[in-house]
C-alpha cells in the first residue's frame, strides 16, 4: 500500500452533522452553490455531493420509519396552501403568500403546502390531451416557487397529495414525496415533507387537521364537514379546488374549504369542454392565534387592508 495516497475525509462532517452544517452556512449565505459550500467545508467537490445524497437517503429513511397513522404535528401559527400544481401555478397569488407572512406572521414563520405541490403529468395514468410542460420545466418551477418561499419562511411542510403520489404508484412505492424533496434545493432543517396527506396543527390550544383528502365533492364544505365529525377536530381541507369557511352540521367544528394556487385556465381537462363542475376558486388560508382567515379574490378578500 506504500506510494498510495488515500484522501481521508473529516469523520465529524458526516450525516446529520453534515446537513446541520449545510444549513447553517446556507442561512448566512443564501446564494451559495455546491462548489462554495464545499469549498467552505474544505472537501473536494465529489466528497461533498456523495456525502450530501448519503445524508438526505438517511433521512427519506428515517421519514419512511413514521407510522402511516401519526401525522406532523406543527405548533404555532402558519400560512396554508394546497393544490398549488407546478408548474401551472398562479404566480401572482403564491407571491401574496409571502406578502401576507411577512407582513402578519411573527418569526418564525411556517408555511403548510397541504398536498398537490407537483403535478407530475409524466407519472399520470391519462394520456396528455395537448402537448404541454416536461418534467425538466416542472421540475424548474417547483425549486423556483420553493426557494421564494423558502427566503421568508422559516418552515415548511409538505404534505403528500393524489398528484405527488403518481410518483408513488409507477414506482411500486420506491419512491415518494421525501424523493421529490430533494429536487428542490432546501435544507432539511427548513422543509419537513410527509408521506401523508394530513397533518395537525396546534395553534393558540385550538387544533386544527389540515388535510388534502381524497374525496370530492362539487358541494363546498361537504367532505370537510364529514372529516370534522370523523375525527373531532376543526378542519382546514385542500383538493377540490374550493373556498368557504362555516360549521359542521351540528355547529361543533369550524370547517375550511381553502382554495388552490393552480390556474384552471392552464389545465387542459378543465379547458377543452363545457363541465358542469365548479369553477376552482384560487387563495390561501392564514392561521394566526388560532383563527383562520380565508384569502381570496374580491369580495371574499379587501387585499388593500392586507397589502
Amino acid at each position: 500500500m506504500s506510494g498510495t495516497s488515500y484522501y481521508l475525509p473529516k469523520p465529524e462532517l458526516v450525516g446529520d452533522v453534515l446537513l446541520k452544517r449545510v444549513a447553517s452556512i446556507k442561512k448566512h449565505n443564501s446564494t451559495y452553490n455546491d462548489y462554495q459550500v464545499a469549498a467552505f467545508l474544505g472537501l473536494p467537490l465529489d466528497i461533498y455531493v456523495g456525502r450530501l445524497a448519503w445524508a438526505n437517503s438517511q433521512h427519506r429513511d428515517k421519514m419512511r420509519t413514521w407510522s402511516l397513522d401519526t401525522p406532523l404535528t406543527i405548533t404555532g401559527d402558519a400560512m396554508i396552501v394546497g393544490d398549488v400544481h407546478c408548474p401551472y401555478t398562479d404566480w401572482e397569488y403564491a407571491s401574496l403568500v409571502t406578502k401576507i407572512a411577512e407582513k402578519h406572521l411573527q418569526p418564525p414563520r411556517q408555511l403548510i403546502i397541504a398536498g398537490d405541490y407537483f403535478n407530475l403529468d409524466i407519472f399520470s395514468d391519462y394520456a396528455k390531451l395537448v402537448a404541454g410542460p416536461n418534467w425538466h420545466d416542472e421540475k424548474t418551477a417547483a425549486v423556483a416557487l420553493m426557494q421564494e418561499w423558502a427566503a421568508i419562511f422559516d418552515r415548511v411542510f409538505l404534505l403528500s397529495g393524489n398528484h405527488d403520489r403518481r410518483v408513488s404508484r409507477r414506482t411500486d412505492g420506491e419512491m415518494d414525496i421525501t424523493d421529490l424533496a430533494d429536487f428542490l434545493s432546501v435544507n432539511t432543517e427548513k422543509l419537513t415533507p410527509s408521506i401523508l396527506g394530513y397533518a395537525m396543527l396546534e395553534s393558540n390550544g385550538i387544533s386544527w387537521r389540515v388535510t388534502h383528502a381524497k374525496e370530492y365533492s362539487i358541494n363546498r364544505l361537504t367532505v370537510a364537514g364529514e372529516l370534522a365529525l370523523k375525527f373531532q377536530s376543526h378542519v382546514i381541507a385542500f383538493h377540490e379546488h374550493h373556498q368557504a369557511i362555516g360549521w359542521d352540521r351540528f355547529g361543533r367544528y369550524c370547517i375550511v374549504n381553502g382554495g388552490s394556487l393552480v390556474r384552471q385556465q392552464d389545465m387542459a381537462y378543465c379547458s377543452l369542454d363545457d363541465t358542469k363542475r365548479p369553477i376552482w376558486n384560487t387563495g390561501f388560508v392564514m392561521v394566526r392565534e388560532g383563527v383562520p382567515t380565508l384569502f381570496g379574490k374580491s369580495p371574499i378578500t379587501r387585499w388593500e387592508d392586507w397589502l
